[in-house]
C-alpha cells in the first residue's frame, strides 16, 4: 500500500489526500513530528526528499514535491486532463491562484495570533479578488476548472 508522509495538519498534504480518498485508493496516511522529518532527512531516509509530502509507492519508489505528486496521483487514477485545452484551464486554475499566494504574506493572517484588522483586510480582499477572477471564468455552468471530471 502506498505511504503518504506528511506533518498532522492538512497543509501541503491534504490535496493528495482528498486525491487518493476520492479515487478510493488504500493508502498509509503517514503524520510524522518535525522530530522524526529532522532524523528522516538526516538519514536519508526518502531517497533524498528535502520537503514534504513524500509519497513512497508498493515498490519502494520515493516521489516529493506536492504538484509533482499531485500531477502524478492523477495521470494513475484517471483525474488528469484528456486533451489540450482541459490542461490549460487546469494550469490556468492553479497559476492564478499562486498569483495570489502571499501577497504581502496576506495568506499568514489566517495563521496568526493578535493579527490586525488591516492585516486581516488585506488577505480578505486579496482572496476576494482571486475568487472574483474563477467567478467569470469559470460562470459559464461548467461542474468542474477541466473537462467533464475532477481534475
Amino acid at each position: 500500500m502506498p505511504k503518504l508522509v506528511y506533518f498532522n495538519v492538512q497543509g501541503r498534504g491534504q490535496a493528495c489526500r482528498f486525491l487518493l480518498a476520492n479515487k478510493g485508493v488504500d493508502f498509509e496516511d503517514y503524520r510524522i513530528t518535525g522530530e522524526e522529518w529532522k532524523q528522516a532527512k538526516e538519514n536519508n531516509t526518502y531517497a533524498g526528499a528535502t520537503g514534504l509530502p513524500v509519497l513512497v509507492e508498493d515498490d519502494g519508489k520515493v516521489l516529493n514535491q506536492q504538484h509533482a505528486i499531485l500531477q502524478y496521483l492523477a495521470m494513475k487514477h484517471g483525474l488528469a486532463p484528456q486533451t489540450a485545452e482541459q490542461q490549460y484551464e487546469m494550469h490556468w486554475f492553479y497559476e492564478t491562484g499562486k498569483d495570489h499566494d502571499n501577497v504581502e504574506n496576506a495568506g499568514k493572517a489566517l495563521f496568526m495570533e493578535n493579527c490586525t484588522e488591516e492585516f486581516l483586510q488585506i488577505a480578505v480582499d486579496n482572496k476576494t479578488k482571486l475568487f472574483d477572477k474563477y467567478e467569470a471564468r469559470f460562470s459559464d455552468g461548467r461542474a468542474h476548472v477541466a473537462g467533464e471530471t475532477v481534475t
